[in-house]
């Protein structure tokens, strides 16, 4: 009789522990569902990306890269194209990549319904050019302060110093001298304060050598100190030296310098 109660009570916990299972996993999927209406209510549906800070690359451009990005299902199928549930990271990406014109790229909802994107625009510093040697036939690219290669132009660009070298294969996106080209194309801007002008700066394995219109080439390491580069080179331009060089001064040596 004590065992049949036992048993009878045994079963009956079974049930209740069955019946609750059930009971939440019903609530979890309502809850779920809930949610779901909730993050892609239309009322929070984003139908609006205002673009402000460009320039060059259109509005309309961004604006379709973006849209794309928000028309993708998100984990779990939910529908990216919301204020709360729109993949910030992706479209990020996607547009950095799609336009390296673009430098940064920002997001903030300002309303329920609409996402304003923020973007910067690199600016050109200088251009990075295949062999000289092919005339016409080369083809330039335009780089921005970091050294970042970010759009190809038709016809070399008389207003920017020339770098070649350094670089190879589809050199857009890549960046020149691996990080260091803003200390470098420092000392180039320095160059011109003590009265030489650099029109093509040539780069291998380390070394720079470069021409301008009324100077002898210099041949300079760009893993030296270039600031005391620069004073040999400022020293040397009154010595009688430089006057009978023709060809280059080479700067490679430490405080020795090598002329012909």
């Amino acid at each position: 009789m004590a065992f049949t109660k036992r048993m009878r009570l045994v079963e009956r916990r079974r049930k209740l522990r069955a019946t609750a299972f059930l009971v939440i996993l019903a609530l979890s999927v309502v809850a779920y569902a809930a949610l779901g209406w909730g993050l892609t209510h239309k009322s929070v549906s984003i139908t609006i990306i205002k673009v402000i800070g460009n320039s060059t690359v259109s509005a309309e451009q961004l604006q379709t890269t973006a849209w794309q990005g928000l028309a993708v299902t998100r984990g779990l199928l939910l529908y990216g194209g919301t204020i709360f549930t729109y993949d910030k990271a992706n479209i990020v990406d996607d547009l950095l990549y799609i336009y390296p014109k673009l430098k940064s790229v920002e997001f903030s909802i300002i309303k329920l319904d609409t996402l304003e994107l923020t973007v910067s625009e690199r600016e050109p510093v200088a251009q990075w050019c295949t062999s000289l040697e092919l005339g016409p036939l080369k083809s330039c690219y335009l780089v921005d302060s970091d050294g970042f290669v970010f759009e190809e132009v038709d016809e070399q660009q008389e207003a920017l110093v020339v770098y070649t070298g350094d670089l190879a294969g589809n050199v857009l996106r890549q960046t020149l001298l691996h990080g260091d080209f803003a200390h470098v194309h420092t000392f180039v801007n320095q160059l011109r304060g003590i009265g030489i002008e650099p029109l093509t700066i040539t780069l291998l394995e380390g070394e720079a050598s470069i021409s301008s219109a009324e100077h002898p080439i210099l041949k300079v390491k760009l893993d030296e100190n270039l600031e005391r580069t620069l004073s040999y080179v400022e020293v040397t331009l009154n010595s009688k030296e430089y006057k009978t060089a023709d060809n280059y001064m080479d700067f490679r040596f430490g405080n020795r310098v090598y002329y012909k």
